[in-house]
């Protein structure tokens, strides 16, 4: 993706403001996720189980 004005905040310029690009951004990762989830169920499967495991021991 490329932006024409890209509007970055932040000490280190790090966040991307654009409510636009975020947006698609999301949606693009949201997408693959879903896709990764479904052609890989066994490893999806194990990174939720690592993530749980984590949220349980906070």
């Amino acid at each position: 993706m490329k932006l024409d004005r890209p509007e970055f905040s932040g000490s280190t310029w790090g966040v991307l403001e654009n409510t636009e690009a975020r947006d698609c951004v999301g949606q693009a990762v949201q997408d693959h996720h879903g896709r990764w989830l479904k052609e890989d169920p066994e490893r999806a499967a194990a990174v939720i189980d690592r993530i749980l495991q984590g949220v349980r021991r906070t």
